[in-house]
């Protein structure tokens, strides 16, 4: 089993599943492994985690990635599954008898996971953002040849302000030019669309629906511009990769699931009280300061002027003063947003992430973005078990004009 999310939201009520799950919890039984590719919750959803019975999660063995602060292997752990396994990046593991798997970190804590067994080879990027033939052939070279690839097929996040559409439908269609090029790297013979049937659920982000690739576009697009064959799965679905999936069904399944979306009721925000924001943003503030080198933080963070949807007044965030209300109107702050969007963001230090992925706000046109988001940036860092200095800036700078010679130099030989 991989990533299970049964069933709720996900990302602060950001999203919700597009069609119905039929995996049931009394279904883990038949599941020996279950592996966790990142922290996301529609990966590493705890809430399904916990409905898993007891008696049967004491049978089921845990794959993760090898990470600084073990949050997840420790979750795991102490909900009692059979075992908690870290596996070593460039390292096959055998989970049985002629089923192996190798899973490997990626950009921002991301993994994929590539898995053989009776002679097939199925390759896992989910969210692997894999947007290079550099990266892919990087990833091909430590798995060799590909039978079945599973790939994300539209945009997962933020993408644009309400009136950018034609912005969305350029970033759609990228995703989808994506797979053409993932599918000339890895040239599998079959490849299943997945990662994308989620829908934007809230009130404050309900119109990136309009843009999103459906199945049945990433189906029509695969089959047109690669040799693989597209199989389109829908919750419930069996299919033996011997023998050729029939799509047909599903696509239509999932053509109903669609139409539902315009007329399902929305979430809506609950306004947080101005003194609550205020002490979470003491805290806040403290373990930016207790978790990160002062210096570092000095240089990198800058007053970030954010405008409350709900209340429509403006606050500052700075260090060490945390919020406090300011004089200002909605095209000078560098964020808008509601103060539920705010206190998620404040209290949790994945909770930038899960902002810039629920898509639950506008960027003001006079505003400096980045302001506001290196706060948050820096909060996801820690939660990686990392601490702002200047030893790891050195390590990031490094490790970015490596990245760029090297794609200088493929882009060159490629030439």
């Amino acid at each position: 089993m991989t990533d299970p999310w049964v069933e709720g939201t996900a990302f602060n009520n950001g999203w919700k599943l597009l069609s119905r799950s039929r995996f049931d919890y009394g279904d883990f039984r038949t599941v020996s492994h279950i592996w966790f590719s990142h922290e996301h919750p529609d990966h590493f959803a705890p809430p399904t985690l916990k409905r898993i019975p007891p008696e049967i999660r004491q049978d089921i063995s845990v794959l993760y990635q090898r990470t600084k602060d073990k949050k997840v292997l420790d979750f795991c752990k102490s909900l009692g599954f059979k075992t908690v396994e870290e596996l070593n990046p460039n390292q096959w593991c055998e989970l049985a008898s002629g089923v192996s798997v190798l899973v490997n970190p990626y950009v921002g804590g991301d993994s994929w996971m590539c898995l053989k067994s009776e002679g097939k080879t199925v390759l896992n990027i989910n969210d692997c953002s894999v947007e290079t033939t550099l990266d892919a052939g990087t990833i091909k070279r430590k798995v060799g040849d590909v039978d079945i690839l599973l790939t994300q097929f539209s945009y997962a996040n933020w993408v644009g302000n309400k009136e950018d559409t034609a912005f969305r439908r350029a970033v759609a269609r990228e995703k989808l030019d994506r797979i053409v090029m993932q599918s000339r790297v890895f040239q599998p013979r079959m490849i299943v669309p997945m990662g994308s049937y989620v829908w934007f659920c809230h009130t404050e982000n309900s119109y990136m629906n309009e843009a999103i690739n459906r199945i049945q576009d990433a189906y029509r697009f695969i089959g047109d511009n690669t040799q693989a064959v597209p199989v389109v799965l829908y919750p419930g679905d069996t299919w033996n990769v011997e023998n050729v999936h029939e799509s047909l069904s599903s696509l239509q399944k999932y053509s109903v699931d669609y139409g539902k979306i315009p007329t399902s009721d929305l979430i809506e925000s609950q306004r947080v009280d101005l003194s609550e924001l205020i002490v979470a943003s003491t805290e806040f503030v403290r373990r930016l300061r207790h978790s990160n080198n002062s210096l570092m933080l000095s240089l990198l963070l800058r007053p970030a002027r954010i405008y409350l949807t709900d209340y429509r007044r403006t606050v500052d965030l700075s260090l060490p003063e945390g919020l406090k209300e300011v004089a200002g109107d909605y095209d000078s702050c560098d964020v808008a947003l509601s103060s539920d969007s705010l206190l998620y963001c404040l209290k949790f230090q994945w909770g930038g992430d899960t902002l810039h992925v629920n898509g639950r706000f506008q960027k003001p046109k006079n505003g400096r973005w980045a302001r506001f988001r290196r706060y948050f940036s820096i909060a996801s860092l820690n939660n990686r078990g990392e601490r702002c200095s200047p030893a790891y800036a050195l390590r990031r700078v490094g490790s970015k004009l490596v990245r760029r010679f090297r794609l200088a130099f493929h882009t060159c030989r490629m030439a």
